[in-house]
């Protein structure tokens, strides 16, 4: 039982992570960028094969697979998500979906096939039922938490994220620069993006299908934990990660997917701005 929930905990994470890359740009859009993951999994793809060709060190690896994916997700938000966004969230929303579509085709089209992702070189550690991999993911999240926490509530930029994430109209008219914070948050989903590709990789292989489940998975957990608040994403994910292990390891794969699903329901009916939000937002 103890394997169970630790191994839930480090997927958990992995969950987290891509939660936080999707509410950075949630906070300040309301748009769910569906095409996170994919792009996510491209830049892994173009890494790995740089790493392949070219035999570039893990770090520049690392630093190129991050800048893709913030190039990227800037991209997307620029061209898709802000000139969308007069027409409402869920057209902007849509336009994300459509790039879930074609990201996976290019990805296809740079290699078919499944790759190895190297670790980052980490001492190794006898650490008993947890590798020293699952101790770096599981320690890279909880860091990335406190920081993401602190930059929402302690900064000059996240002063800026509440206030539009509490009334955008608000926000234009004291002066705060909508677009400016958005795009920063955009940078901040991408640059959390490869961070997330880069530890979860070789816990889960470089396939086509790297992210397609986690993202679904992440996104469950974040709209269980408050989808605005990244303290509720980390713990609902957590929670999410356990509880799926635990259901997998008791009663079968199938149960695993099911059981978890059936249970944000139950919450959402009752509490449906997620476990650790509150409906009332703070004043900024």
């Amino acid at each position: 039982m103890l394997q169970l929930i630790i191994d839930g905990l480090i997927y958990g994470s992995i969950y987290a992570l891509i939660g936080f890359a999707i509410s950075t740009l949630f906070m300040t859009t309301g748009v769910v960028n569906f095409a996170i993951g994919e792009t996510i999994t491209f830049s892994m793809y173009v890494g790995i094969i740089t790493m392949e060709w070219f035999h570039t060190s893990y770090l520049l690896t690392a630093i190129e697979i991050i800048l893709l994916t913030v190039l990227f997700t800037v991209l997307i938000t620029r061209i898709l998500v802000l000139p969308l966004l007069k027409h409402g969230s869920i057209i902007s929303t849509i336009g994300t979906a459509s790039m879930y579509i074609i990201f996976p085709i290019l990805t296809v089209g740079l290699s078919t096939q499944d790759h190895p992702f190297p670790k980052a070189p980490i001492p190794q550690m006898n650490l008993g039922i947890i590798s020293s991999w699952d101790a770096v993911i599981f320690v890279i999240t909880a860091f990335v938490a406190i920081l993401l926490h602190v930059f929402v509530m302690k900064s000059s930029w996240g002063v800026g994220i509440r206030a539009i994430k509490s009334n955008q109209s608000h926000a234009l008219s004291i002066g705060i620069s909508v677009g400016k914070i958005v795009m920063i948050t955009a940078i901040l989903s991408g640059f959390i993006g490869g961070i997330t590709g880069l530890i979860a990789a070789p816990k889960l292989l470089l396939t086509h299908n790297l992210m397609g489940t986690p993202f679904m998975v992440a996104l469950i957990g974040a709209v269980l934990g408050g989808l605005n608040n990244p303290k509720g994403i980390y713990f609902g994910c957590l929670l999410l990660g356990v509880v799926q292990s635990i259901t997998g390891g008791l009663f079968g794969s199938i149960s695993r997917e099911i059981i978890p699903i059936l249970i944000v329901i139950i919450v959402l009916v009752i509490k449906p701005e997620g476990l650790f939000s509150s409906i009332r937002e703070k004043r900024v």
